[in-house]
Order: structure tokens, then sequence, then C-alpha cells
């Protein structure tokens, strides 16, 4: 149940529940294993305004250089789910006609 919340939340881009998810990616905590998904969702986590976590740095020496080349791009590839966008302006003035 704590791993379906978190994700719930880090999905939507809080970098505390990021930082939870991939701790719990990291160790395994309700999810099987993934070094990959550890560290995309650390770095998320700290492009996000998380506190920097020391277990980035540990997880690093643990992963091949294409894990973390996968890591980087599925974190540069990621974006928030559940928020509305905001209409385009020209939607926007044309309903005000």
């Amino acid at each position: 149940m704590r791993v379906k919340w978190y994700s719930k939340a880090a999905e939507q881009g809080d970098p505390f529940a990021q930082q939870s998810v991939a701790s719990m990616f990291m160790y395994g905590e309700g999810v099987k294993p993934d070094k990959v998904s550890a560290y995309m969702w650390f770095s998320l986590s700290k492009a996000n305004g998380g506190p920097n976590d020391p277990l980035l740095g540990a997880l690093v020496p643990l992963m091949t250089a294409q894990e973390i080349a996968e890591a980087k791009r599925r974190a540069n590839k990621w974006r928030p789910k559940g928020i509305i966008p905001e209409p385009p302006q020209e939607q926007e003035m044309s309903r005000k006609k």
C-alpha cells in the first residue's frame, strides 16, 4: 500500500515522494529491486528540489555505464502525470468573443 501512494505522489512531481520511491527500488521494498528506476527517481527528486540523497552516490558504483545512461534517458523523458495543462491562449481568446 505504501508503494502505491508514494508512487502516485512521485508521478505528480513530489520530490520527497520521488526520493521514497527511489529508496524502495534501491532496496526492493514492496517492489522488485531496480537500480535504473532508483537512479531515475533519485535524479528527479534532486531536480525537483528534493534533498541531496547520499544513496544516489552509493548507487552509482553498483551500476554499469549503460544502466546509468538508461536511467538518465528515462529521467529526461519523464513528465508529471495528473496535471491538467492550461488551454492555449488562442482557444481562450476565441471563447471570450
